[in-house]
């Protein structure tokens, strides 16, 4: 898998969780990358700010948190 992130400091700060997530055999799903990226943003995030980025229902939201 191949992930693109942009070239914003934040992001590029992300880099190392990203790979040491990987190699820990728990490679992140895009949801979870969406996520952590916001949170870098916006350190406090509800359940309907999350369901909002996701797209999807507050109940599935939080199933997958």
């Amino acid at each position: 898998m191949v992930a693109v992130l942009p070239g914003s400091p934040v992001d590029l700060a992300l880099t190392p969780y990203v790979l040491e997530q990987d190699s820990a055999g728990h490679p992140l799903r895009l949801s979870d990358l969406q996520v952590v990226t916001e949170l870098f943003h916006e350190p406090r995030l509800g359940v309907a700010q999350v369901a909002g980025l996701l797209q999807t229902s507050d109940s599935e939201t939080r199933h997958l948190l």
